[in-house]
């Protein structure tokens, strides 16, 4: 059986992926720290009601 070479540029794609995940998810922790729901309420579930 032949193994399949990783192709750099997808490795580097997928952490970078992976990095901007990592800051959108912390940078939403800090925000939930210092306004607590109600940011939460304000940029994610009001947006998210005109969709439905």
């Amino acid at each position: 059986m032949r193994s399949r070479a990783v192709n750099p540029n997808h490795k580097a794609a997928a952490a970078l992926a992976a990095a901007a995940a990592l800051c959108l998810i912390a940078t939403g922790a800090l925000l939930w720290q210092h306004f607590g729901p109600t940011l939460f309420n304000a940029l994610i579930l009001a947006p998210l009601a005109w969709c439905f």
